[in-house]
């Protein structure tokens, strides 16, 4: 009586092999999304968005600071951005988007920098996601460019533009 062919065992030592490969692929796939996972993360706050001033992306309007100024709290609201304050002598605005109930919301600030010499204003804005976004989260918005765009529309029409 013939128990298994060499052709049988060594299929099923093939399947073996390939059960073994998607085990350990398993495994090391695990163990990546774990180290990831438990990675240490720097929190955003508002004093770590202070301190990143200059990386944020910029443009100068053609208009006097308190202008700017006046026009940023109206930008904020028209794009759903929550007001949370800000410091005129150190010339910035914080605003932050819904946290939602995962806490992926964002946190903004406005940097307002008069230009020595001219009636022009410097304006930077930096967003930053409270927490880092998850696996599957939805794409960002671009709040930085959402901003600026709208500044520069309102800007535009109470110049007359």
């Amino acid at each position: 009586m013939v128990v298994g062919s060499d052709e049988d065992k060594r299929g099923e030592l093939e399947l073996s092999r390939m059960r073994n490969n998607f085990v350990i692929t398993m495994c090391a796939l695990v163990g990546v999304l774990a180290t990831v996972g438990c990675a240490p993360v720097t929190p955003v706050t508002p004093h770590s968005l202070r301190a990143a001033k200059g990386s944020g992306l910029a443009r100068v309007y053609a208009a006097p600071p308190t202008t700017v100024w006046n026009a940023v709290p109206t930008v904020l609201s028209d794009l759903k951005l929550k007001y949370i304050g800000e410091d005129t002598q150190a010339g910035y605005l914080l605003a932050e988007s819904d946290l939602s109930a995962y806490g992926t919301g964002e946190l903004v600030i406005v940097f307002l920098q008069a230009q020595e010499h001219t009636r022009n204003t410097r304006v930077e804005v930096i967003a930053k996601k409270v927490n880092p976004p998850g696996l599957f989260a939805p794409a960002e918005r671009n709040w930085a460019v959402d901003i600026l765009n709208q500044l520069d529309d309102r800007l535009k029409r109470s110049s007359g533009q």
